[in-house]
């Protein structure tokens, strides 16, 4: 008998979305606990958000990213935690992800800028430019670097979402 759905993926409610050093705590919000009650319900994998510039920054955000050596070692233990109870770890990602006007990024980078785009009172975000050779030779060389790294499952990539991601989005 063929299944339906072989990969049952689920996101762990402890988990926070919104921000930016989620994956720094999530040996603690993905508890045994919790990992055992994921698995007992039938799931056999779990998603989380990572962005690919702080995880594996490549040569284009190296001096631009500080934690990811702290990302990676944590990332990893939780990929080795949920292997005992049966899950997988798959990374969601919209890359390329923009960034804030504002980053610093933009003033060594300037041609590497697509899109501005403001949401509603937020500060505008510029898109990467996915056409230039720099940009993908980060994203080629960050998934390869991450996959490398670390024993993922696979990754859920949104191209085009509410997030500022690129020209085509």
């Amino acid at each position: 008998m063929t299944k339906i759905f072989e990969d049952r993926i689920f996101r762990c409610g402890e988990s926070n979305y919104y921000s930016k050093d989620e994956i720094l705590s999530v040996n603690k919000t993905h508890s045994d606990k919790i990992l055992k009650a994921i698995a007992d319900s039938g799931f056999n994998g779990i998603w989380l958000r990572l962005t690919l510039r702080d995880i594996v920054p490549t040569n284009l955000f190296q001096k631009f990213s500080c934690n990811s050596d702290k990302y990676l070692r944590e990332l990893d233990k939780l990929c080795r935690r949920t292997e005992k109870f049966g899950l997988k770890v798959w990374a969601y990602c919209t890359e390329p992800l923009g960034m804030k006007a504002s980053n610093p990024f933009w003033k060594s980078n300037p041609n590497l800028a697509g899109h501005k785009t403001q949401v509603y009172n937020e500060e505008s975000e510029i898109a990467l430019c996915s056409s230039t050779q720099a940009v993908q030779d980060y994203l080629y060389d960050g998934f390869s670097t991450l996959f490398k790294k670390v024993n993922l499952a696979g990754t859920i990539l949104i191209t085009s979402s509410e997030h500022i991601s690129n020209c085509w989005a």
